[in-house]
């Protein structure tokens, strides 16, 4: 166990130093830190599945200036500690404000299972609702930013052909990729010839 908690602190270490003194590598994305606290815990294949869910709540959290993300290395690394040490499922951790991982870190994954499992159905369900809404949030909060009368037509596009094509992702983005390809040689062209 202190073998895997001073592991779990030096790939905190890692995340939070990604930035400031290593330049920005994207160490401390979510799905850089939960990946690697699954491994060190156990099960990397879950550490995956909520670091790309936690990624895809944190897409549009990006460091300006001084202004960096909300604790983003510490939530990814106690969301996939917590499951992994608790044997619950990814849902309930992924909600945990920041006061839950300050605790968290000073009493152990004993008072935190018992803590959850203290808590009501109720509000369990509640959360784990909320774990599948905040993915969705975080996408449309990114596309609201980069939204534009320029940029409609291919969010249209890139959205009929996964409604009606059943296309997957990677399919849809190696599309778009050549269709921006296809229309920068065209305008540049076109720039020539003017």
């Amino acid at each position: 166990m202190l073998l895997t908690a001073t592991l779990l602190g030096l790939i905190a270490a890692l995340g939070i130093l990604d930035g400031r003194l290593l330049g920005v590598s994207m160490i401390d994305r979510p799905l850089v830190m939960c990946a690697l606290t699954g491994l060190v815990c156990g099960n990397l294949h879950e550490g995956i599945l909520i670091g790309a869910t936690l990624e895809l709540i944190f897409l549009g959290n990006v460091a300006i200036g001084a202004a960096h993300p909300p604790h983003i290395v510490t939530r990814s690394e106690l969301a996939t500690a917590i499951t992994n040490m608790t044997g619950r499922g990814p849902e309930a951790p992924l909600t945990n404000p920041n006061q839950d991982s300050k605790l968290a870190i000073l009493l152990g994954s004993s008072a935190v299972s018992w803590f959850l499992e203290a808590i009501p159905p109720v509000i369990t369900n509640g959360l784990i609702v909320a774990s599948k809404i905040l993915p969705a949030l975080g996408f449309a909060l990114l596309i609201s930013m980069m939204l534009s009368s320029k940029l409609m037509p291919y969010l249209g596009l890139g959205f009929l052909i996964a409604a009606y094509t059943k296309l997957d992702i990677i399919a849809i983005a190696l599309f778009a990729v050549v269709l921006a390809f296809i229309i920068s040689q065209f305008l540049n062209l076109k720039q020539q010839e003017s």
